[in-house]
């Protein structure tokens, strides 16, 4: 089966100011970028897997669920709850580990009372339907009138190029970088206030660059 990993760039544009330059003193920023994880499968005692949380337009965005995500997002005082919408860029195990217990610990231990949302390439759906049997035992124990079953649902988008997601003046559009499985890779880029921002995993290459122009983060 051919892999296919993407690239993601989000864009929101919101009613503010044009450029992040004109960012008036005190102001929120119009995008905030989290760098959950930055390590890859190997292990590190400084740095988790692949994971970046994206911050924009009142929406709470994870890219990539790396080993360690639910730890790195209380260390940076994130809600766990909060977190309901995962972008996978593909589906190397250093990119997904982490979500089975960002996906079930803040469901039955801090009462997250929505199901979450997920967008990946093929084989995506695979992979969460693989996951909740995996853990059919702590659901059939854990469910109750306050763990609702079903806020452990995903609803699950399966991806090709183009945009995937468009709410609230966020829009993130996928793209693929490299020719080949061994060379594909993925990047996310961000851009509300006409400010943008771009983070990814491979070497320089050109659909990223063309894609990641007038970044600033």
């Amino acid at each position: 089966m051919k892999l296919f990993k993407l690239a993601a760039i989000l864009l929101a544009g919101m009613l503010a100011l044009p450029s992040v330059h004109a960012q008036a003193p005190g102001d929120e920023p119009a995008i905030r970028v989290v760098l959950l994880g930055t390590g890859g499968p190997e292990m590190s005692p400084n740095r988790f897997g692949y994971s970046t949380l994206v911050e924009a337009g009142g929406q709470k965005l994870l890219f990539d669920a790396g080993r360690g995500v639910l730890q790195r997002l209380y260390e940076s005082r994130v809600n766990p709850t909060e977190v309901t919408k995962v972008f996978f860029t593909h589906l190397h195990n250093d990119h997904t580990e982490g979500l089975p217990p960002l996906w079930i610990t803040p469901w039955f231990l801090l009462g997250r009372d929505k199901p979450m949302e997920a967008w990946g390439p093929v084989g995506t759906a695979r992979m969460l339907k693989g996951m909740q049997e995996m853990f059919w035992f702590d659901v059939e124990h854990r469910v109750n009138k306050f763990n609702k079953l079903e806020n452990l649902q995903f609803t699950t988008t399966e991806i090709g190029e183009g945009a995937i997601y468009d709410r609230g003046g966020v829009k993130v559009t996928a793209f693929s970088v490299g020719t080949t499985t061994a060379t594909r890779r993925s990047a996310i880029g961000s851009t509300t206030r006409g400010a943008r921002s771009c983070c990814r995993e491979t070497l320089p290459i050109q659909p990223t660059w063309s894609h990641a122009r007038k970044v600033r983060i």
